[in-house]
């Protein structure tokens, strides 16, 4: 028996808030005066997406705060692509054997996947690898 395995579809699903170059860079200068020095061509930060007002991310939070904040959204985003993906491949969430997840936080224990598997419209068990700081490098 021959045993395979492909990548039928994959999806995005970025926050509602649209943050461009300009008004980061405004933002960014406001914590780091050095930057006035900086170009917006040459800053390369292009549009961001985020989950929140960026005037509710820049106010000091508690660490719990910052955890359930985090959890919300990157679990709806997490299963929001999730759903596209399988739309998009036109499969049911039980035909999938492995769900492979990177997520980059100091904020959630355990992991996003774990959250988001219970958030699925297929359970799926959740096997974790460690890669200890390697975790940002590949998100």
């Amino acid at each position: 028996v021959t045993v395979g395995s492909a990548i039928l579809s994959i999806a995005t699903a970025v926050p509602r808030h649209r943050l461009e170059a300009r008004e980061a860079l405004e933002h960014l200068r406001r914590y780091w005066p050095q930057l006035g020095k900086l170009v917006e061509a040459e800053a390369a930060i292009g549009t961001r997406y985020l989950c929140e007002p960026v005037a509710d991310l820049l106010r000091p939070r508690r660490l719990d705060a910052l955890r359930e904040s985090y959890l919300i959204h990157a679990r709806k985003l997490a299963v929001d692509a999730a759903r596209g993906a399988l739309a998009r491949a036109g499969i049911d969430a039980s035909e999938i054997d492995v769900v492979i997840t990177t997520s980059c936080t100091g904020y959630l224990v355990p992991s996003l996947d774990v959250y988001a598997s219970r958030s699925a419209d297929h359970a799926f068990e959740v096997w974790r690898r460690c890669c200890d700081s390697d975790c940002c490098r590949f998100a």
